[in-house]
């Protein structure tokens, strides 16, 4: 018999390690045996006692349920059974991002998954759809899938230093499915030496080439540098400007073209900038979040002015955001010691049609719509499970989360 749903969260379960990353893919995935699944990667980060640092990165497939013949929004999902890709055996892994590869019509969609490692490096995988072969039937025996190591940066090649940790890496996101044709890609890269990079990354026959173009000081505090807790691309029309979060609490926007001194710097947190998330549909829309546990909301081409909008204390640190895959006025956040929320923006209609007026125009709001509180340690990621509802006008979602000391993952309902 299966197991009943506990009331405040659909699955829970204890990973072997840290978890410090919790990464899915916004559209569910149809397998080789046509099931429909969100591949939910999940990586571990531990420090041992003897200052080695261990990773683990296990891949749980989230299977969609059937949702055709029900009115609900949310229904229980289940973790299953872990499929472990990188062991204990590896350094620790801080962040990890998916990304579309590209596909030729006779391969089946394929998808990378790149980490940030302890050890300074980023290691890409592949997770591929097996595809069906005309000429035998399928087996149940068959895998539905597999995933493949592809390649990795090189390491700094200092003698004297030890190599800085790879913090966090955010994917181009102007590469899209449709134009990665030609098999090339960029990632932006962070790490505890208050550096910044942008890694050229190749798709090749038999892997991946990963190769540091540009790298910058970006972040210092007082004489030191300061962890850049973050980084990630942010277009506004321009695949050049790069925004990066520092520990002294300012976030810096770059031109990649010249990177001697940044274009602008904020400094309306209170304590460490941690987190920035570019909205995936509004070019012009960022997030920005602090250790003081609050949100901004900015307008690129007006970072000078007031910004669109400061949330209130969250109960913890932000340390991730997640806008929704589909809702634009909608994030997931994970706010540390404060769990995570669903969070709602107002008056979205003004943000969307003029982001230069929109402060005047009506008052710009984030407003909690759901909080989880089940996380007994520091919430540190999270993601949404969302697909459109096949027969009704709305969607089926849920979200998962994970924990650091607790090593807390759950399932839970997202729906306000």
């Amino acid at each position: 018999m299966a197991a009943r749903p506990h009331p405040k969260w659909m699955d829970h379960l204890q990973a072997p390690l840290n978890p410090c990353s919790l990464e899915t893919i916004p559209t569910p995935v149809e397998l080789a045996d046509g099931q429909k699944v969100w591949p939910l990667m999940l990586s571990c980060y531990q420090l041992e006692n003897d200052g080695s640092r261990r990773g683990r990165m296990d891949l749980y497939t989230v299977k969609v349920p059937d949702i055709a013949g029900s009115n609900l929004s949310s229904m229980p999902l289940h973790f299953g059974e872990p499929h472990n890709i990188l062991s204990i055996k590896t350094s620790g892994i801080l962040d990890g991002k998916w990304a579309a590869m590209p596909a030729n019509e006779q391969q089946a969609k394929r998808w990378s998954f790149a980490t940030a490692h302890s050890s300074g490096e980023i290691r890409i995988h592949a997770f591929q759809v097996a595809p069906p072969d005309p000429d035998l039937p399928r087996l149940d025996s068959d895998p539905p899938y597999t995933v493949k190591y592809l390649g990795q940066s090189d390491l700094s090649d200092s003698k004297t230093d030890r190599s800085p940790l790879c913090l966090s890496l955010n994917w181009d996101p102007s590469v899209s499915s449709d134009d990665a044709d030609s098999g090339l890609s960029r990632i932006v890269s962070s790490y505890s030496n208050g550096r910044v990079a942008i890694h050229d990354v190749a798709y090749l026959s038999d892997g991946v080439s990963v190769i540091e173009r540009d790298s910058w000081q970006a972040h210092n505090m007082f004489t030191s540098p300061a962890e850049v807790w973050s980084a990630c691309f942010a277009h506004d029309g321009d695949r050049n400007m790069v925004l990066s979060c520092g520990d002294e609490g300012n976030i810096k926007f770059w031109d990649v073209r010249s990177t001697s001194r940044p274009i602008q710097i904020l400094k309306h947190f209170q304590a460490g900038a941690t987190c920035v998330s570019h909205h995936p549909r509004n070019e012009h829309l960022v997030a920005c979040c602090s250790y003081d546990e609050t949100i901004f909301l900015y307008d690129v081409r007006y970072m000078s002015q007031t910004p669109l909008c400061h949330s209130r204390e969250l109960g913890g640190g932000i340390w991730r955001i997640k806008w929704h895959p589909y809702q634009d006025n909608r994030l997931l956040v994970a706010a540390m010691h404060g769990g995570c929320r669903a969070m709602k923006v107002n008056e979205w209609k003004s943000i969307s049609e003029d982001l230069s007026s929109s402060v005047e125009a009506a008052p710009v709001s984030l407003k909690a719509t759901r909080k989880f509180t089940e996380h007994e340690s520091m919430a540190y990621g999270a993601d949404w499970l969302v697909c459109p509802h096949p027969t009704q006008n709305g969607y089926f979602e849920a979200a998962a989360s994970c924990s650091f000391y607790d090593r807390a993952v759950y399932l839970w309902d997202s729906v306000f």
